[in-house]
């Protein structure tokens, strides 16, 4: 489409040939201010990679409004600063020496000291050209290359490799020392990073339904807060957040971050608060991360108010602790999930007791109503007919009693999934397989036993033993 305004669409002799000179200059100055306004701006829109880290807050000059000329190109590079910041950006560099990035608005000039500046894909190619080179799938030599890739400023790169090794292994300890050593930013505004309440609240969001590399490294970040906001009290308040994603997140950063609190008072008011999230919310990756956080504070006292829920009338919240006995992954659980697996058999009509379901009476018909007759009264002078109506009714009635709840159902296959977890043993969803295996082994899992065994192997040092 032809950008010149329509009063333009003349040659510019066959203006000056129409009238007087003076009425062709003014045409020729409409023509060229009608240029500039329909020419389309020169700074493009910021690409933005979606790498999901923090590009960086190095502080940038001016917008430019003019092409200037160039000794590097406008490329995708990993920018190293003079702090040791490094920016993932579009960059270039002008004939003048001065680099310059490109935001929302436009390029800009960068007003720090650059000290490398690396094309991106080149980068990337040297890692690939690493993976390839391997000599093993050893989570170790994998690590090493994610150490790697983070000193290169490939952030993403880095936690993509990490979340390959724990959706492999399940051994978060050396991911953990790793991102410990090794910091990945994460990405903030730029109004969060003058403002800890909101950088807080935006490193929450990015933990937030992310996967478990991710998650380590915004626990990492959250450390950053611990000595200048109550970032317990913040956590606590999360784990009602109306996102199931922030509930979880909160419950797996308190067990990462105050799993051994020294203060007894505040040790047991957050146990609490994971019991009561992980026997009454319906989501199950809010429960599990509660009872992970229960786990790695070592504590096997926190069975006692997670029993106290198989007697909860309610039955969701006995399948819940259930559920929460098996993932806290303590032995002296055996026990009370035994002796719940068959009083809830025994009413379910799987062990010795009678069938005990719900009783109820149905009733689904038809009714008509209709005028059988008439009662006539009859007085001096006038007569009247009063209409007789009768109802005529046909259906079926049901008088029944269920044999099986879902909701039971599912407590007992809960029930039997927790004492595969705590076990080891592979008896199937079959309570009477269950029961039978007690009757022959149940005195090598007492909870009494087991417990004290718990607390011997913890004092000496020993990590206890988890299925």
């Amino acid at each position: 489409m032809d950008p010149k305004p329509s009063f333009c669409r003349f040659p510019l002799g066959t203006l000056l040939g129409r009238g007087s000179l003076g009425r062709s200059a003014l045409t020729f100055l409409l023509c060229t201010a009608g240029w500039v306004a329909a020419a389309p701006p020169i700074h493009a829109q910021e690409e933005r990679g979606g790498s999901g880290f923090q590009v960086g807050s190095a502080p940038i000059g001016a917008m430019h409004s003019q092409e200037p000329r160039l000794q590097d190109p406008d490329r995708r590079r990993l920018l190293t600063l003079g702090s040791g910041e490094i920016l993932r950006v579009r960059s270039r560099r002008t004939a003048e020496g001065i680099w310059q990035v490109r935001d929302h608005r436009g390029w800009r000039d960068l007003s720090v000291e650059v000290r490398r500046a690396r094309l991106l894909r080149d980068v990337q190619a040297q890692a690939e050209a690493l993976r390839r080179d391997l000599p093993d799938r050893d989570p170790r030599h994998r690590e090493e290359l994610a150490r790697w890739m983070i000193a290169a400023g490939l952030y993403p790169e880095a936690v993509a490799e990490l979340d390959r090794i724990l959706a492999e292994t399940k051994d978060t300890a050396g991911v953990r020392a790793l991102l410990a050593q090794e910091r990945v930013p994460i990405e903030l505004s730029s109004q969060a990073r003058g403002n800890p309440a909101l950088a807080l609240e935006e490193t929450l969001l990015a933990g937030a339904g992310a996967s478990p590399a991710w998650r380590e490294v915004a626990v990492q970040a959250l450390r950053d807060y611990m000595g200048r906001l109550d970032l317990r009290a913040v956590l606590e308040r999360e784990l009602t957040a109306p996102s199931h994603h922030r509930r979880a997140f909160a419950a797996f950063a308190l067990g990462r971050l105050y799993s051994s609190l020294t203060d007894r008072a505040l040790g047991r008011a957050l146990g609490r608060a994971l019991v009561r999230r992980g026997l009454l919310d319906s989501w199950s990756d809010v429960r599990g991360s509660a009872a992970a956080a229960l786990r790695d504070e070592g504590d096997v006292g926190v069975l006692l108010p997670v029993i106290s829920g198989l007697e909860n009338p309610n039955g969701a919240v006995r399948a819940n602790a259930a559920e929460m006995l098996g993932n806290l992954g303590f032995e002296a659980a055996v026990e009370p999930l035994m002796l719940h697996l068959s009083r809830r058999a025994s009413s379910l009509g799987g062990g010795s007791g009678a069938n005990t379901g719900t009783r109820a009476n149905l009733f689904a018909g038809l009714q008509t109503a209709y005028v059988m007759d008439y009662d006539l009264e009859i007085a001096q002078a006038a007569s009247v007919a009063d209409p007789i109506v009768a109802v005529q009714a046909s259906g079926v009635s049901f008088d029944v009693r269920t044999t099986v709840q879902m909701t039971e159902v599912v407590e007992l296959r809960r029930t039997m999934t927790a004492l595969r977890q705590l076990t080891g043993q592979r008896l199937g969803n079959d309570p009477r397989a269950w029961l039978e295996w007690w009757r022959a082994h149940g005195k090598e899992w007492r909870a009494l036993d087991r417990a004290r065994a718990y607390e011997e192997r913890r004092s000496v040092g020993t990590p206890p033993a988890s299925r």
